[in-house]
């Protein structure tokens, strides 16, 4: 497994240092948590008596580099966010970001193609891995529009029938989304008679959302508390930010599990992409992808927005949404905003998740299998509760 990891890490140096980047690096410690929507380790420099916070991202400093007249950099380090662990993410983990000047949206797909495909091949022989029960193969790469997939996931597997500008309407989009809510809570039991639960077709039905194949009782539920939803949510609904989130909450939940072989997702709300130009063609729209591989996130990238007016604007909006409660919105960076009015070239950046990759290449299904000393919760000595043991290592 390291092997691969470090064929695979040495290969994407190697790419991208014959392409001319330049790696670069940028601190770990920084005095605001920002360059990605993440919650931060928090810490405080004694000598100058300031707080300081493990870095989220890199972004916003290598941008900084762009400004100053780097045109292809790069850093290959580690990024610390103080949330949850699970199969897919560990508090601290390796992440590939670079930006390239002159470069859009699209280009860095292409070019990010190019990459994944060289750097799999080196390391493993073969475009073609194995991961579970499926064979991913990285000599093609789908480019889908995140409404385009929600559509056709719903078409599908509807418990609404739905038109073909359902996705058009604000009001039907956030409908849909508290519908899927509501759905998630309705225990099985709960949900079902006795009769219904001796159907085991039934049950596979919803969790695979397969919801037109519901019948007898089912349908009437679902028919009843679509209709109380329409209250909730009036026709002229228009909450541009309330429709983004309810946007991509549908992309989660009904669309990334089934995105098995390697799919870019293009077409992001520009309200949850503080950093993304908007598209010219659609202003509520961000030139933004992400790559999906086996239902995870391996890849993050977008035309970089560099107007510091609307830069400014943006951190203002994002500052908002921190004070209705969201903790991951990100902080205005004014120094940030300083550079950008010095003049950045267009450009457009990526940034990768080494760990996930590794994962694929491997045949791994934990994130841990992966890093060589994964965060773990502490061994309990004898007679000690699990409380103790946290608090001692706090």
């Amino acid at each position: 497994v390291f092997e691969i990891r470090s064929k695979t890490i040495s290969s994407i140096r190697n790419f991208l240092e014959a392409d001319g980047y330049l790696e670069v690096e940028t601190p770990m410690l920084t005095p605001k948590a920002t360059g990605a929507a993440a919650r931060p380790f928090a810490t405080h420099h004694n000598a100058l008596d300031i707080p300081l916070y493990a870095r989220i991202a890199p972004e916003l400093y290598l941008k900084r580099l762009v400004v100053g007249g780097f045109e292809k950099v790069y850093e290959l380090n580690r990024n610390f966010r103080n949330e949850g662990i699970s199969t897919r993410h560990n508090p601290e983990f390796t992440m590939l970001e670079f930006y390239c000047a002159y470069m859009d949206v699209n280009g860095m797909m292409d070019f990010c193609e190019e990459l994944l495909r060289n750097s799999v091949e080196k390391a493993t022989g073969n475009l073609k891995v194995t991961f579970g029960e499926n064979e991913i193969d990285f000599g093609k790469f789908e480019r889908l529009t995140m409404k385009d997939a929600v559509a056709r996931q719903l078409k599908n597997n509807s418990p609404i029938k739905i038109g073909d500008d359902f996705l058009e309407k604000p009001a039907e989009i956030c409908r849909m989304a508290k519908f899927i809510q509501w759905w998630n809570k309705q225990g099985v039991e709960d949900f079902l008679d006795s009769e219904m639960l001796e159907n085991n077709l039934i049950l596979e039905d919803m969790k695979a959302y397969s919801f037109d194949k519901f019948h007898g009782k089912i349908k009437p539920i679902v028919d009843a508390h679509w209709k109380e939803l329409e209250v909730e949510f009036p026709s002229d609904f228009s909450d541009r930010h309330t429709t983004a989130q309810s946007l991509v909450y549908l992309f989660e939940e009904l669309v990334e599990s089934n995105l098995i072989q390697p799919t870019f997702i293009i077409d992001y709300p520009k309200s949850i992409s503080p950093l993304s130009k908007a598209s010219p063609s659609n202003p509520n729209i961000a030139e933004r992808f992400e790559l999906f591989i086996n239902g995870m996130e391996v890849a993050n990238g977008f035309s970089e927005l560099n107007d510091p007016l609307e830069q400014y604007q943006r951190f203002k909006d994002q500052m908002k949404q921190r004070e209705q409660g969201d903790d991951e919105a990100m902080v205005l960076d004014e120094d940030y905003i300083r550079a950008l009015s010095y003049g950045m070239p267009p450009a457009a950046g990526i940034g990768i998740g080494i760990d996930r990759l590794v994962m694929l290449l491997t045949n791994r299904q934990s994130i841990r299998d992966v890093i060589l000393f994964p965060h773990l919760r502490p061994e309990r000595r004898d007679g000690e509760s699990e409380r103790q043991s946290d608090k001692e290592t706090n």
